[in-house]
């Protein structure tokens, strides 16, 4: 089995948390690859052909785009050559379009898939000089245009966002020590009810800035707890991913320098 390296970052504390963070840059170690990923946040574990997944929304109303391996020795107009023969020999109502798209490090095509239920977003690309062939892909329900908005920027994210990892990558911590342990957990419940109280909010209707705001104080109490956590432990500051077991769930996992990164920013409120 490949071992997929991840860096999971903090972005939106509207998205549910739930033993796992959110994710602003996934570093794809094994592969080279980095993006940034909006306001999704990574999904349970996927079949061996999907690298990752990133959601948002509720279980059963959640929007995914699917980060995954196409070909591992294909050049890249082969498999639009034949992905374009296989469309055509369907008899199926859907509006399919090709696009090349521009992008520093990569070769790739963005492919439209259109119709009456909803619009599938896919990103297919090729490093260049490699034969590997990777794609993201989102089906956005057209039942759900609220989710579906956030679920496409972020997507869009994703595509410009896209590169090769340059340099040698930050390490990950995996704890043993059962105060450290005690700490990171006590940190992570506090994570959980600051996403648990503005998702909440959000799934009633209201803005997001707005829910953020009215949780102003609960993210401002974690704040505390972040440079607190940072004081005792500064090795976590530079850390990708701070790693650890608790009973009932394994390998609980989130950035620490990321979430800081983002607490640092000001809530801006009207009064």
């Amino acid at each position: 089995m490949k071992l997929k390296i991840k860096a999971l970052l903090i972005v939106s504390l509207s998205i549910l948390l739930t033993m796992k963070a959110n994710a602003e840059t996934y570093i794809d170690q094994e592969n080279g690859l980095t993006f940034d990923t909006g306001q999704l946040v990574l999904s349970e574990s996927s079949p061996a052909s999907i690298i990752a997944k990133f959601s948002i929304g509720k279980k059963y109303f959640a929007k995914t785009v699917k980060y995954r391996v196409e070909n591992e020795n294909l050049a890249l107009d082969d498999f639009i050559h034949n992905q374009k023969k296989n469309d055509h020999k369907k008899s199926n109502t859907n509006l399919i379009t090709y696009s090349p798209i521009h992008l520093a490090d990569f070769d790739a095509y963005e492919i439209k898939i259109e119709n009456r239920m909803s619009d599938n977003y896919w990103l297919v690309f090729q490093k260049k000089g490699d034969k590997r062939i990777f794609s993201f892909f989102l089906m956005a329900d057209k039942k759900f245009s609220t989710i579906n908005e956030t679920a496409i920027s972020s997507y869009q994210s994703m595509k410009s966002s896209l590169k090769v990892l340059q340099g040698s990558a930050p390490t990950d911590i995996h704890l043993s020590d059962k105060v450290q342990i005690e700490d990171a957990l006590k940190l992570h419940k506090i994570m959980k009810k600051v996403s648990k109280s503005v998702t909440s909010c959000v799934d009633s209707g209201n803005e997001h800035s707005t829910c953020m705001c009215k949780n102003k104080i609960v993210i401002n109490e974690l704040k505390v707890s972040v440079n607190s956590i940072f004081i005792k432990y500064p090795s976590w500051l530079s850390a990708r991913t701070l790693n650890f077991n608790i009973p009932n769930h394994k390998n609980v996992v989130f950035n620490p320098s990321a979430l800081n990164t983002h607490l640092s920013k000001e809530i801006s409120c009207s009064k």
